[in-house]
């Protein structure tokens, strides 16, 4: 009636409110008021459609872009350690940027599925609501292998089924010298998803005393010491190859010394350090020293959060070695790294 368009949002008011912060409902009210005006009245219709092409294009830029970044940050709150959600992500943009790119391959499809692959946005949204009722909802949900025991493969519902002694056996190695993280996960049991595995080991040491907490990240050998050693066995060893791999000249190795001496008389724990999340020896020895400078509490919290780090990369080794596919993968990706 009022010349207004048949919708009742816009997807670009997601990425206006982000970049203006004002959430008020009066705005949609005043917004209201300003639609009725300009279809009651011709002249003020003209006073907007005055305004510069460039000024649309650019606060329209903005605000797409912003819808943009918000559909990845929703999706970096999925696992996409879980294979998938990764084939869901992968294969629901994929459709939709090729029916984007190529909006006349909806001309080969029979009239009623013209409609679906004329658009990017509703062939994406139907593959990714299709493909996560097909892949978590539909028979019978059978987790992904855990890990390799014994040189035969275990999957979640053989570790939902193991005893006690039987879990810690399989998963006691992802903390150095402690198998009560895998002791209290085990009572968590079962598990839904190897995601849930996981935060079920990470709980357990966010939960345990303080005086655990520092026992843990005691047991647990100095970073330095694993990069100067010259030992090739343990998992320790295998946690900092990547950084050990060229050699440490004198002058590396004494300040290495003099970055471990001082964490330990400053705090007297080892410096603990998940190598993974450090790009080379160079950031290492940055990022000690200025943890060296942290007051003693944050430290704590600091050092804990690296022993749990340190857990979850051997947990995703765990599980790449469990599936051969992915392994071979992986290291394919790390070949061209």
């Amino acid at each position: 009636m009022l010349n207004s368009f048949p919708y009742t949002c816009f997807a670009q008011n997601v990425g206006l409110v982000r970049l203006t912060r004002v959430k008020s409902r009066w705005v949609v009210t005043v917004a209201g008021a300003i639609m009725i005006v300009l279809g009651l009245l011709p002249k003020a219709g003209a006073v907007v459609a005055a305004i510069p092409t460039p000024v649309i294009g650019g606060a329209s830029l903005a605000m797409f872009a912003s819808v943009a970044v918000v559909g990845i940050q929703t999706l970096g709150k999925v696992d996409m350690r879980d294979n998938r959600n990764a084939v869901i992500a992968s294969t629901s943009i994929g459709l939709a940027l090729l029916v984007t790119f190529k909006p006349d391959i909806s001309a080969g499809m029979p009239a009623w599925l013209q409609i679906i692959f004329g658009s990017g946005v509703t062939i994406g949204a139907l593959t990714a609501v299709v493909l996560n009722l097909l892949f978590f909802h539909v028979g019978r949900q059978g987790g992904e292998d855990v890990a390799v025991v014994a040189g035969r493969t275990v999957s979640l519902e053989q570790v939902n089924a193991m005893d006690r002694g039987e879990f810690v056996a399989t998963l006691g190695g992802l903390y150095d010298g402690a198998t009560w993280p895998a002791e209290r996960a085990w009572e968590q049991r079962p598990f839904a998803s190897t995601s849930q595995l996981r935060q079920a080991l990470e709980d357990a040491v966010l939960a345990a005393s303080p005086a655990e907490q520092e026992a843990l990240v005691a047991g647990y050998v100095d970073v330095v010491d694993l990069l100067l050693s010259h030992d090739d066995g343990g998992q320790a060893h295998l946690d900092t190859a990547s950084l050990a791999l060229e050699e440490i000249d004198d002058a590396e190795a004494a300040e290495l010394r003099g970055l471990a001496a001082a964490y330990r008389e400053r705090f007297g724990r080892p410096l603990v350090m998940c190598v993974a999340r450090v790009a080379d020896r160079s950031q290492l020895v940055a990022r000690g020293w200025q943890r060296v400078e942290s007051s003693p509490a944050r430290e704590a919290r600091v050092a804990l959060g690296e022993v749990i780090d340190i857990a979850d990369e051997r947990f995703d080794v765990m599980i790449a070695d469990a599936n051969p596919i992915r392994s071979a993968w992986a290291r394919k990706f790390e070949q061209l790294d």
